[in-house]
């Protein structure tokens, strides 16, 4: 037929070009809609394209082959872009469309490889959990859509990146979005009368293309035999929305992933998600104090947990049972209280050479202790090592005048003593003391932190001495000395933003280009915040909109009819400087 053909009631479409072309990806690439209870694979066939639609109902639909980018030329595989053949059941080609863009409701990126847009005429909140949508659409790389030749009616819209390509959405991970009002297409919703004009709305306001000629991509020219290039004049009417699209929170469960005894000093349980409160553990087979037998480190969602064993007698177990009380999901969703026997065995460490690195045909088996002790746990028991090791932020050349000090040993500091701790400041050749205050980070229970008010460009000494830390096993460190400079108090820039009209909780945060989050703030309304400190470069600025004040952005909930919570990004990237502030006002809207 010719392309908007009515009246069509053959199974199958035959689109001819005047060249031979090639079908690349046209699985993923080719859409029909109304969508078939099959989806028909194009093939080529002379110089043209076959379509069969052994499943098109042949009472109702104008449909549209949608070819995407899958059509190319025979030699140098040029596309034709955005290609569509529509062919009408009805003695007239259905009016309607709707268009507008899909982007993430969190990064506001698109996704390039595609979603499908999905209109309902049945209006029930089921629909996209269980049926075929009536009309669909593909979002191209940029986000946007256009769903052409719907019928008059009222649809709901439903966004989904079908992750099994059932055209349902069914499972929790898959990529969805919804719009929360109806949309209603009827000649009399558009404030104009039919001519030969498109007439689309965009955000409320219409906007008329000149659309009586309808042309082929300049790649690759349609044969007039098989493809109309007279003017084709008909009416279309249509409506633009703009979606958000986003991953439900997904359903809570509660487990043990996996447990260990990674080396003798410690146990560790991983859950797979947050915890209230750390598991209770107790040891079985084997008589010890039953608060002292451990030190628990655990991360601020409590799903990471290690037990550093201080005593020395479990130490030299190669295994040690515990009884571990912790919430688990049960098959029906329900939390439950499970007691679980564990047994954790140590590593082993094995060894197959003699001396001079040749074999001598024995393995020995053993574990190294923290400690010195000669005592053999089974063959063999090499030596310990004899100083506690740890690492440091120091910056040796520019040290961030706002960043502390800060050392993470490998196991964990009994004491610390500071009068073992020198830091002087450096004038020429001339050392002078330099006050400083040392403590553990309560938020990271291997870390030490001295606080220091650095002078800029300054060089500093930092001496530790034997005894300066001591951990849970008596090791200390060797006596140590670091030099570094401060940076210079004029390498940093400052942002000094402005909001205004903010009506309800938000956070701002600045994020580097690559959108990871340096610093936020939390604001309850107008007010001005200050970013100092910022090394030279482009940032950006994010606003959450928290509307329940949880700290943290939300996602949506289809069955719920929540969508994501709102984010804004500052229309433009800021461009940090040296020695300079940035000052902006912000509207919200």
């Amino acid at each position: 037929p010719v392309n908007y053909a009515t009246n069509y009631k053959r199974k199958t479409v035959f689109v001819g070009f005047d060249e031979f072309i090639k079908l690349e990806d046209a699985f993923t690439e080719f859409t029909i809609s109304p969508p078939l209870e099959e989806t028909p694979l194009p093939r080529t066939k002379g110089k043209g394209i076959v379509v069969d639609l052994h499943y098109a109902d042949l009472d109702s639909f104008t449909y549209t082959l949608d070819f995407g980018e899958s059509i190319v030329d025979n030699n140098e595989s040029n596309p034709l872009l955005d290609f569509q053949f529509v062919v009408s059941i009805l003695p007239h080609i259905d009016s309607f469309s709707i268009s507008g863009r899909i982007i993430d409701a969190f990064t506001h990126q698109p996704d390039e490889e595609g979603m499908f847009v999905h209109l309902y005429s049945n209006l029930s909140d089921t629909m996209p959990l269980t049926t075929k949508p009536s009309y669909l659409a593909r979002t191209n790389s940029e986000g946007n859509y256009r769903i052409n030749h719907v019928a008059p009616g009222t649809y709901s819209i439903f966004v989904l990146k079908d992750a099994n390509a059932n055209m349902i959405f069914d499972m929790p991970s898959e990529i969805i979005g919804f719009a929360n009002e109806w949309v209603h297409l009827y000649p009399d919703s558009f404030p104009v009368e039919p001519d030969s004009v498109n007439s689309i709305l965009m955000n409320g306001e219409m906007e008329q293309t000149d659309t009586s000629s309808i042309e082929d991509s300049e790649n690759l020219m349609a044969d007039t035999d098989s493809v109309a290039t007279d003017s084709i004049e008909f009416m279309t009417y249509g409506y633009y929305i703009d979606l958000f699209s986003f991953t439900e929170a997904a359903p809570y469960q509660q487990y043990l992933v996996e447990y260990d005894r990674v080396n003798p000093e410690k146990l560790q349980f991983i859950f797979n998600d947050t915890n209230s409160n750390p598991p209770g553990i107790r040891l079985l087979d084997t008589i010890v104090e039953e608060d002292n037998w451990y030190l628990l480190e655990a991360n601020a969602r409590l799903d990471t947990l290690v037990y550093w064993i201080p005593d020395s007698s479990l130490l030299m177990r190669d295994s040690i049972t515990v009884e571990l009380t912790y919430p688990e999901t049960d098959t029906t969703g329900n939390l439950i209280t499970t007691v679980d026997t564990l047994l954790l065995t140590a590593k082993i460490e094995k060894e197959t050479t003699g001396s001079r690195g040749k074999s001598d045909g024995k393995e020995r088996k053993g574990f190294k202790l923290p400690f010195g002790s000669k005592e053999e746990v089974t063959d063999t028991l090499p030596p310990p090592p004899p100083r506690v090791s740890f690492k440091n932020n120091i910056n040796s050349s520019a040290h961030d005048l706002y960043r502390p000090v800060i050392f993470t040993p490998a196991v964990p500091v009994f004491t610390f003593d500071q009068s073992k701790i020198n830091l002087v400041r450096m004038e020429d050749t001339l050392e002078f003391p330099a006050a400083f205050t040392l403590k553990t980070d309560s938020a990271k229970f291997r870390q030490l932190r001295l606080d220091v008010d650095f002078e800029p460009n300054t060089q500093y000494i930092l001496n530790l001495y034997e005894g300066a830390f001591t951990d849970i096993y008596g090791r200390t460190i060797d006596s140590i000395a670091f030099k570094f400079t401060t940076q210079k108090d004029d390498h940093y820039g400052i942002v000094s933003m402005k909001l205004s009209n903010i009506t309800s909780p938000v956070i701002l945060q600045l994020l580097d280009p690559n959108e990871k989050v340096l610093k936020q703030k939390q604001l309850f309304g107008d007010g001005m915040v200050e970013f100092d400190f910022l090394n030279p470069g482009t940032y950006l600025l994010k606003l959450i909109f928290d509307d329940n004040a949880n700290g943290i952005w939300d996602t949506g909930d289809y069955e719920r009819k929540l969508q994501p919570e709102r984010v804004s990004y500052y229309p433009s990237e800021l461009d940090v400087r040296s020695n300079w502030t940035l000052e902006y006002d912000w509207v919200v809207e």
